[in-house]
């Protein structure tokens, strides 16, 4: 099948002969979104979309059905606006989703949003979601203590991207933005777009991860207030078999930090050793870290003195995003503050 034959290409909507939305409703059509769709109807090769509670005219030559939910990746805006769909090709859904990822779509602002003061007593109807950060963040501010992993895994349970074990949240994130879209959002303000990208965000890690969950790998995006961008990918979740349970496990966690500049650090548990490897993309910064190693090393309680090393490389991490898909490591963190 040509890659045209999957195009979903959007129809005029007046008489003017432009494939564009109305002009309210512009912001709706940027490369690189992407948008969840529900088949409502079809006809002569024409199709009826439902996206964030607008309908859309469409043309597409793919065989669909009434009620069929899609993924859909904007291609072009200039002229006809086109859509790809992201379930034909898993290649295409992973560069999707990294491009999402390391362009930035709106989840920290949305959770600073949702913790500012003007906005806590105006929309309760984003709990549990509201409940956890609140609770997370009163942990990092330590009016209730230290935050633990329950908190952090409450707050990861709230986003509503993974298929839980046990009983699911009466609403998560995902599901509250769906209906506050399908009842009509008002408003062309920074907090609607704030929604509109981390609702775009949400269905398609959900999609990634309803796709490999029988490879036990999950990707968590982490919504918190003091970051720009960070996700978590976990491989391996399923149980382990007891005489598994001292494997190796790897973790590696990206940082862009404002006066330090790219960080990437890799830690490896091995034989009830940790070793950590601090790799900086400037000499300058690899150096001034190495004087805090003591003060690391005193930091960390994990039996024996962990071997600390300081480098410096390469430390972007999309390459790695790919690579580890298919490796033994255990744990991935991308996170740009």
């Amino acid at each position: 099948m040509k890659i045209n034959d999957a195009t979903f290409t959007v129809l005029p909507v007046s008489g003017t002969g432009q494939a564009k939305p109305q002009p309210d409703d512009t912001s709706v059509w940027r490369p690189g979104q992407i948008l969840r769709a529900t088949v409502m109807a079809l006809k002569d090769g024409q199709v009826t979309l439902q996206m964030s509670g607008r309908t859309v005219a469409a043309r597409s030559t793919l065989g669909l059905r009434e009620g069929q939910q899609l993924l859909l990746h904007v291609t072009s805006s200039a002229g006809e606006v086109q859509l790809q769909p992201l379930g034909l090709n898993p290649e295409n859904q992973h560069k999707a989703l990294l491009q999402l990822l390391d362009a930035g779509w709106k989840l920290p602002a949305l959770a600073r949003h949702l913790q500012s003061r003007d906005h806590r007593e105006k929309n309760p109807l984003l709990d549990p979601f509201g409940k956890a950060l609140k609770m997370f963040m009163e942990g990092v501010e330590g009016s209730t203590g230290k935050v633990d992993g329950n908190i952090l895994t409450t707050l990861l349970e709230s986003l509503g991207v993974i298929r839980l074990k046990h009983d699911q949240p009466p609403a998560n994130l995902s599901q509250t933005l769906t209906l506050l879209f399908e009842e009509g959002i008002d408003g062309k303000d920074a907090a609607t777009e704030r929604a509109t990208d981390a609702l775009q965000g949400l269905d398609m890690i959900r999609h990634f991860n309803l796709q490999r969950e029988a490879e036990g790998i999950a990707l968590l995006p982490l919504p918190l207030p003091f970051i720009e961008q960070g996700f978590l990918l976990v491989e391996d979740c399923g149980e382990r078999p007891e005489a598994e349970s001292n494997a190796s496990k790897k973790l590696s966690i990206f940082l862009s930090l404002e006066r330090l500049g790219e960080l990437r650090i890799d830690m490896l548990w091995d034989a009830d050793k940790l070793r950590i490897k601090f790799t900086c993309d400037k000499p300058k910064t690899s150096r001034m870290l190495s004087a805090f190693s003591e003060e690391l090393c005193q930091a960390l309680h994990f039996g024996p003195s962990p071997e600390i090393l300081f480098t410096t490389g390469k430390t972007r991490p999309e390459e790695d995003f790919m690579a580890h898909l298919g490796n033994d490591t255990h744990g991935f963190v991308n996170t740009r503050i």
